[in-house]
């Protein structure tokens, strides 16, 4: 579960959002790489405002800190993962990214980072910036 969550910690995160973005110019997919650069980063934005307003603690022995409420690694995943999968023909890393989006919620609640609604929040607004980002 930790191998499933480790992506979605700060740097490596940033690092990969990066390197795709890179990869995206380079091949010249400019109206792409903007959208997939604003969603995403749209997605932080939006989940660390509503994590400092609804103000959710984390479950008793988590070792992050900050609030909980939504979780911002199902978010992002739901984002990042979903926008290649919509955009991409490659079969792999079509499975891959619903891999990711599938197992990202199990591993926060297993891991006790989070409750189960914070995950349910995540989708929920990963889901939503999905949709509006791919409109």
């Amino acid at each position: 579960m930790q191998i499933i969550s480790l992506p979605g910690e700060r740097v490596p995160f940033l690092a990969g959002l990066a390197l795709f973005l890179l990869y995206f110019y380079l091949k010249k997919y400019y109206k792409f790489a903007n959208v997939f650069a604003l969603a995403n980063l749209l997605t932080i934005l939006l989940v660390q405002i509503i994590k400092r307003i609804v103000a959710e603690p984390r479950p008793i022995g988590a070792l992050e800190t900050g609030f909980g409420f939504p979780s911002q690694h199902t978010a992002s995943y739901v984002v990042f993962w979903g926008l290649l999968i919509l955009w991409t023909k490659n079969r792999l890393l079509r499975l891959l990214g619903l891999l990711m989006i599938t197992t990202i919620g199990i591993s926060r609640v297993y891991l006790g980072e989070h409750y189960v609604l914070d995950v349910v929040g995540g989708y929920v607004i990963g889901f939503m910036v999905l949709w509006l980002s791919w409109l």
